[in-house]
């Protein structure tokens, strides 16, 4: 594909289709747009592929890789993408999730590339202990030596990085105020909000006086979701009207507490969708729509990088609730457009959630501010071409 004469060449690689589809696609679309040859290397994914095969100047080659680590695996990939890197001599290969990046970063340097770029969307030894957090350290450690520079989603998580001594200070960077691809504002319409927020609410029969604390992404332990369940049933039994909207996948829904599982799985005040029977996931296209039920987004996840679903569902102008943790903190204004509360405190938690539940006028207000801040700093428009300037400035 590559053979030097066209210098506008770049290699995206994850783990997973699903991750390239969601978080990295509008920069790939957006290069490929302005002239790069792009290539997707990933698991398989149907939504990856369509959108791949949709666009001009870019291929999807599949990768069956893994998010849990083998020892086959970290032979087998690594030298497999390095066949693939040495053959198209990509002028910039840039590498998303830790066992891709891993992979890549070495198979990259094996293959001279000249610029390796780790896309470091969090810091998953962050909330480890002892020698789980080695172990899971080691390998980031690995990908960002063999890296030219650590592009980091958020300044706290820069800050982290450099604190652990992943990397020195002079290979990380922040593109914009962070974060991989920004957000979309003519997708996450807020003239559209009280449109989509009807529709839902009738298509799952929430009636439009409930007031729905709502979560979004996957419904797991490290998401702060076992918190959320404790503080929402503190909060049932004093306010009738209130309902708990879980929107996201149940992967990993089993590492939440047992008496908090039951608590969902027993209570008419929760609702988790999409319904078993429906499949695994809302489409991408569709999550504006159920975000817009949302009265609050409740968002106390242990450790970010830069949470996506915090900035869109504040652009369609409503205030979150978030934990006040490294890369989550970045995207609200405490006080201004949410609340944000300590990680694992369902009680402070409850708190915070309380104090929107009772004061439609304060939810409003944060709702506008909130929008006007996503518009300012996190503009998918505005950040996609800061990504292809800060790219085409190497050439």
């Amino acid at each position: 594909m590559n053979d030097n004469r066209n210098k506008r060449s770049i290699c995206y690689v994850a783990t997973t289709g699903k991750c390239l589809a969601l978080f990295i696609w509008p920069q790939a679309k957006f290069l490929a747009e302005h002239g790069w040859q792009v290539t997707l290397a990933a698991s398989e994914d149907k939504r990856l592929r369509k959108l791949a095969d949709s666009q001009p100047n870019v291929r999807f080659i599949p990768f069956a890789m893994r998010r849990r680590a083998s020892l086959i695996d970290a032979v087998k990939f690594p030298f497999k993408l390095f066949m693939l890197f040495r053959r198209e001599k990509f002028n910039f290969v840039q590498y998303f999730m830790p066992n891709a990046a891993f992979y890549s970063a070495i198979a990259a340097r094996a293959a001279g590339i000249k610029f390796r770029y780790y896309q470091l969307g969090g810091l998953r030894y962050s909330a480890a202990g002892g020698i789980k957090r080695f172990l899971l350290k080691v390998p980031d450690i690995i990908a960002c030596k063999c890296s030219t520079q650590v592009v980091c989603v958020s300044r706290g998580n820069l800050e982290m990085a450099v604190r652990d001594r992943l990397f020195p200070a002079r290979k990380g960077v922040i593109i914009g105020h962070g974060g991989s691809k920004g957000v979309d504002m003519t997708v996450f319409d807020c003239s559209r909000r009280e449109e989509w927020n009807r529709k839902i609410r009738q298509k799952l029969g929430i009636g439009m006086d409930k007031i729905v604390i709502g979560f979004a992404g996957s419904i797991r332990r490290d998401k702060g979701c076992g918190e959320l369940l404790k503080a929402f049933e503190k909060l049932a039994g004093k306010y009738p009207d209130i309902l708990l909207l879980l929107v996201g996948d149940r992967d990993f829904f089993d590492t939440i507490p047992q008496q908090q599982r039951d608590f969902a799985g027993k209570s008419d005040r929760v609702m988790i969708v999409p319904r078993k029977e429906e499949g695994e996931y809302i489409p991408y296209e569709e999550m504006p729509q159920y975000l817009s039920t949302f009265n609050v987004l409740a968002f106390p996840s242990y450790r970010e990088g830069l949470p996506n679903v915090v900035i869109e569902t504040q652009a369609l102008g409503i205030p979150a609730v978030v934990a006040n943790v490294p890369g989550a903190n970045e995207a609200f204004e405490d006080g201004i457009t949410g609340i944000g509360v300590p990680p694992k405190d369902p009680e402070t938690l409850a708190g915070a959630l309380e104090i929107l539940i009772n004061s439609k006028e304060k939810r409003e207000k944060m709702g506008v501010q909130a929008h006007s801040f996503v518009e300012k700093y996190f503009n998918q428009a505005i950040l996609l071409k800061q990504i292809l300037e800060e790219k085409e400035a190497k050439l």
